[in-house]
This record gives C-alpha cells, sequence and structure tokens, in this order.
C-alpha cells in the first residue's frame, strides 16, 4: 500500500499489511502521536492541518507472502530514505 499525500498528491509512504487499509490507515495515524520518524512528523503535519493521507492499495499478494524477501526489501529501501 502506498500513503497519498493530500497536499503533494503523490506517495510518500509504501508499506505492506495483513490488515485492512482502513485499519492500517489508523494505526499510522495512532502512532504518529510517538513523533518518532519521519513519516510521524510528516503525519502530525497533516493532522494539524485537518488533512488526512489516502491510503491505495499498490500490489496484492497472498497472506504467505507479506513477509517474503521482495516485500521486506521493498520496505526496507524505503526505510532508507527515510533517514
Amino acid at each position: 500500500y502506498g500513503l497519498i499525500c493530500p497536499k503533494e498528491q503523490k506517495i510518500l509512504y509504501i508499506g505492506k499489511t495483513s490488515l485492512t487499509l482502513n485499519r492500517r490507515l489508523g494505526q499510522h495515524l495512532n502512532k504518529a502521536y510517538l513523533n518518532k520518524t519521519k513519516k510521524d512528523k510528516w503525519l502530525l503535519s497533516l493532522i494539524c492541518l485537518k488533512l488526512t493521507p489516502e491510503i491505495v492499495l499498490l500490489e496484492e499478494s497472498p497472506d504467505n507472502l507479506v513477509n517474503n524477501k521482495e516485500t521486506k526489501e521493498c520496505e526496507y529501501l524505503w526505510k532508507l530514505k527515510e533517514k
């Protein structure tokens, strides 16, 4: 899935989940208050403006592939960009 910034209209975060997209988005928004990562800071800035990112499905795979090497690599690459 990807989180689309409502201000820039582009994907600023890519992740993976076995949850529903709405549930995963809710987790991101709740966790943003920890303010530990670049993603948290971005989400908090949106919350302060009363904006919410859109969550979109980018690719679907069987449940047993959610933690496979390729999806872990994609998430790792995003986290490198985040630092």
